[in-house]
């Protein structure tokens, strides 16, 4: 299990207490293209365009990215399964 695997189920079990850094290897080990943007950094998909979001690089985070960060990378397992 990879460690972004790690991160994803730990995050599934507590929305709470995560840091911009856990995002970067979140979305960094499922294939998102990393980019900041003056306060915040931007996680796109290179294959799935429309995947993507923005995570503050301040703290704390709210739970709503950890949630958010679950359903994107849900969806992106349900495309990558269909193809």
């Amino acid at each position: 299990m990879s460690r972004a695997d790690k991160l994803l189920a730990q995050m599934r079990r507590s929305r709470s207490g995560w840091k911009p850094d856990h995002f970067r290897t979140l979305y960094g080990g499922f294939g998102f293209e990393v980019v900041d943007q003056g306060k915040h950094t931007k996680y796109r998909h290179p294959r799935y365009p429309d995947l993507w979001t923005m995570v503050p690089r301040s703290d704390p985070l709210s739970k709503s990215y950890a949630q958010d960060a679950i359903e994107i990378i849900d969806e992106l397992r349900r495309r990558e399964a269909k193809r």
